[in-house]
């Protein structure tokens, strides 16, 4: 069996060990550190340096995404976010309020805040612009390592256990459900986390990519840049939203 073909049959079975795992509960998120006991809500926090351009486009279009299905995803799930370098109580970025009002998302009750070890602690999903900014938040709080990604590699390793390496083209999700495993137990919050840990997982797993693959830049100061920035944001949020959101349908099912 030659590497390339061996690596494909590894990374599949840790798909499969992965989806095994999810099914039965296993790989809870790092513990929740706020007074909420009941962690009945999941946390995404979006993060960038300054926190007036791409966290606003992922915070305001992950909303928007939400608000359009208003069901237990929305009322679940709650979404923020902040800059690693980020100056308190800052608008967002007047291109980016224009940006976002084209795309009908919401512009209003905004102001920038400063990340901190706690904010990424009290999150279940922490997704940054860059790997620099990632990195920077697991220093912040190393435990939460199995939950933080950047936004373009959570949706890179998303597409990964959908689609299998390597060309493949098999369907983890459709496989695990052929094989007769059990659904999710419906609930919301916590299919979400398992979700999570299910991506991280098949992280130590996937092939090779260079840092700047995930990395999703700071626009230059012109309309056409950061229209061609939220692109990219939204292209990368929705992709993860989505497959957490069809996991969360399968286990109401």
């Amino acid at each position: 069996m030659s590497e390339n073909r061996l690596r494909s049959r590894q990374s599949v079975d840790a798909v499969t060990e992965v989806r095994s795992g999810l099914r039965r509960g296993a790989g809870a998120a790092p513990a929740w550190s706020t007074t909420d006991s009941s962690r009945g809500v999941f946390r995404i926090l979006y993060v960038c340096v300054h926190n007036v351009c791409r966290s606003v486009l992922a915070e305001r279009l992950a909303r928007r995404y939400m608000v359009g299905r208003r069901s237990a995803f929305v009322e679940q799930f709650h979404v923020s976010s902040a800059g690693t370098q980020a100056i308190p109580g800052r608008p967002m970025h007047p291109y980016v309020g224009d940006v976002l009002r084209l795309r009908d998302a919401d512009v209003g009750d905004f102001a920038s805040r400063r990340l901190t070890g706690r904010l990424v602690s009290e999150s279940d999903l922490v997704l940054t612009a860059t790997t620099e900014e990632r990195d920077r938040a697991i220093s912040m709080a190393p435990a939460a390592l199995g939950m933080t990604f950047a936004m373009c590699e959570f949706a890179r390793l998303v597409s990964l256990a959908e689609h299998g390496y390597e060309g493949l083209g098999e369907d983890a999700f459709e496989h695990e459900r052929s094989e007769g495993f059990g659904r999710l137990d419906g609930d919301t919050a916590r299919t979400a986390r398992s979700v999570v840990s299910a991506v991280h997982r098949i992280r130590g797993q996937a092939p090779y990519a260079p840092p700047t693959t995930d990395d999703i830049p700071d626009p230059l100061p012109t309309r056409k840049a950061f229209e061609e920035c939220a692109d990219h944001v939204e292209a990368s949020v929705l992709r993860g939203l989505d497959f957490i959101r069809r996991a969360i349908d399968d286990g109401h099912r």
